[in-house]
C-alpha cells in the first residue's frame, strides 16, 4: 500500500458523523488529524472552535503579487444507517473490485485529501507553490454549515489581501436556506439573499428532534388520506442536508423494509391502498400518481413555496 493510500485509509477510519452528538469526539479527532497532516507537509495551520465542530485553516507562506487560491472541503460524513446493509464496516475501508468502500470515500474525504496530497507532492518537488494557498475544511457540511458563515464574517479582517476571500459573497451564498424553525407558530424563516428573511406558514412544522413515526402520523398520514379519497395535493418534506435526507429517506428510527423514512412510507401507503381498491372493491376510480425527488437550496426553496407548485395552499407539511 502506498503512503498516499495509507493516509486516505487513516482519514476514512474516523467516524466523523456530524449529525450525531455521540460522534462529536470522532469529529474533533478527525480535525486534529488534519491539523497534524497539514503541519507535516509544511503549512501553517489553525484550529478554530465554533459552537459545534471545529474549522481547520491551513496556509502556505503568502507572497505579495501572487494570486490566492482557496480550496474548500468538509471532513464530516453522513450517518451509516442502516448499517446492516453494509457488506463491510463503514469505517474500516477496504478495496473491492478496484474501488475503495468506506463512508466518506467520495463525499468528501477522498477528493478533499487528493488536494492535500497534491499540494504535498508539489512542495516536495518544487519547494513552493505558484499561488498563495488557503485550505478551509469544516466539520458541519452535512448539517447545513451553520457556523461557517459566521466564522467567515468574523474573520474577514484577517485576510492579508482583499482578494483572498470575498466574505460577503461567500457568506451570502452559504447562509441561504432555513434560518429558524418556529414549531409553536408552525412557520419557518428562510434566508433569501435577494429579499432577506422570508417567513412561510404551514399546517404543521416539526422540530429536528422528531421521530419519523411522529412526523408521519401527525402530518403525512392525514394528507395521504385526503389524497387517496380524491383531493389533489403535494407534500413538501424539507430539511437541511443530513437531517433532511435522514428523515425523508433513510431514517435512524426504523429500519423495517418499506418503513425507512417519511417518503417511502407515504409512497407505500398510497400504492398499497390503490392496489387494494382496484383488486377488492367494485370501483371505477382511476388515479394518477407521480413521485418526484428534488434537491433545492436557498432562493429555490423560497420560490417553490411561494409559487405553491409543490404544496397545496392550505395543505402543506414541513
Amino acid at each position: 500500500m502506498t503512503k498516499q493510500l495509507e493516509d486516505l485509509f487513516s482519514f476514512l477510519r474516523f467516524a466523523s458523523i456530524s449529525t450525531d452528538s455521540n460522534h462529536s469526539g470522532d469529529v474533533r479527532a478527525c480535525a486534529e488529524w488534519l491539523i497534524e497532516k497539514l503541519n507535516h507537509i509544511g503549512l501553517d495551520t489553525e484550529l478554530h472552535e465554533t459552537a459545534q465542530h471545529p474549522i481547520v485553516i491551513a496556509r502556505n507562506k503568502h507572497v505579495a503579487g501572487k494570486k490566492t487560491c482557496l480550496i474548500y472541503g468538509h471532513y464530516d460524513v453522513q450517518p451509516v444507517d442502516p448499517v446492516e446493509l453494509w457488506d463491510s464496516p463503514p469505517f474500516e475501508p477496504e478495496i473491492r473490485d478496484g474501488r475503495i468502500w468506506a463512508r466518506g470515500a467520495t463525499d468528501n474525504k477522498g477528493q478533499m485529501l487528493a488536494h492535500v496530497l497534491g499540494v504535498e507532492q508539489s512542495l516536495e518537488e518544487d519547494g513552493e507553490l505558484p499561488v498563495n494557498l488557503i485550505f478551509l475544511f469544516e466539520g458541519e457540511e452535512e448539517i447545513g454549515s451553520h457556523n461557517l458563515g459566521k466564522f467567515m464574517e468574523e474573520n474577514k479582517e484577517n485576510s492579508e489581501d482583499p482578494s483572498e476571500l470575498d466574505c460577503k459573497e461567500a457568506h451570502q451564498s452559504l447562509s441561504c436556506g432555513v434560518n429558524s424553525i418556529d414549531c409553536e407558530n408552525n412557520s419557518i424563516v428562510i434566508v433569501d439573499p435577494t429579499k432577506g428573511l422570508r417567513t412561510f406558514n404551514f399546517d404543521q412544522v416539526h422540530p429536528d428532534t422528531s421521530t419519523q413515526a411522529s412526523i408521519y402520523l401527525k402530518s403525512a398520514s392525514p394528507l395521504i388520506c385526503d389524497f387517496i379519497n380524491g383531493t389533489n395535493g403535494s407534500i413538501l418534506s424539507y430539511g437541511v442536508t443530513g437531517s433532511g435526507k435522514t428523515y425523508t429517506m433513510f431514517g435512524p428510527d426504523e429500519h423495517t423494509s418499506g418503513l425507512v423514512g417519511v417518503v417511502p412510507r407515504a409512497a407505500k401507503e398510497i400504492f398499497d391502498t390503490l392496489k387494494y381498491r382496484e383488486t377488492n372493491l367494485n370501483t371505477k376510480m382511476k388515479s394518477n400518481v407521480a413521485v418526484s425527488y428534488i434537491e433545492v437550496y436557498g432562493t429555490q426553496i423560497c420560490d417553490l413555496i411561494q409559487q405553491g407548485s409543490l404544496c397545496c395552499p392550505n395543505k402543506a407539511a414541513s
